[in-house]
Order: C-alpha cells, then structure tokens, then sequence
C-alpha cells in the first residue's frame, strides 16, 4: 500500500505529491502544472497560460532584491520575443500579499515606459 492510498485525506498529501514530482522535474523536461490565486483572487492554471507558447517561469519573493533585478533584465528579452509566441509568467510564493503588490507597483511605478 503506497503513500496516496493510505494517507488520500491527509492535508498534507499534494504537497508531498508536488515534492515528488518536483524532484523529476530537468531543465527542458516536463513542468509540472498547477493553479494559483493572483493578488485579486483569481486563480490561473499554469497550462492554459503558457498553451502554444515558450515560455519561462520567473520564480520570485518580495523580499528577494536579486529576483527584482533578474526580473528587470527580463523585459527586454520579453519585448524582443512576446510576438514570437513567449511569455513570462511570474511566480511568488508569498505569505503577506500586500507585500506582494506593494512591490509590484513599485517595480511597474519605476520602470514604466
């Protein structure tokens, strides 16, 4: 008898099914797909945002200067490719989401065009 089967009603079952799966997941393999709230509450599945395109998961905190950066040197790579069919799609995994958007806007406030 497996994990799944013996534990279906623990709350902590998908998150040990993610951690398994995240463990096979290669540069160039197969992701694994999974559906989130944004900051107004609307949830998106990472598979019908990036279907028909390449696309790059940009993994990133609030509190993670190096991440802002890294997203920052990415809008050019964006604008030179979005017609191309490729997107980014952010990810942040925050306990706080005023934290969240406050940088956002900040991050958007700062390097508006």
């Amino acid at each position: 008898m497996g994990y799944a089967s013996k534990f279906i009603d623990n709350p902590m079952s998908d998150y040990v099914k993610l951690w398994i799966a995240s463990r096979e997941i290669k540069v160039g393999g197969n992701y694994i797909d999974f559906t989130a709230p944004d900051f107004e509450g609307l949830h998106h599945t990472l598979s019908k945002g990036i279907k028909g395109k390449v696309a790059l998961m940009d993994l990133w905190a609030s509190w993670c200067s190096p991440c802002h950066r890294s997203s920052l040197s990415m809008i050019s790579v964006y604008e030179a490719y979005k017609d191309k069919g490729f997107t980014i799609i952010g990810v942040a995994h925050e306990h706080l989401v005023d934290d969240m958007k406050y940088i956002c806007h900040e991050f958007f406030e700062t390097n508006e065009e």
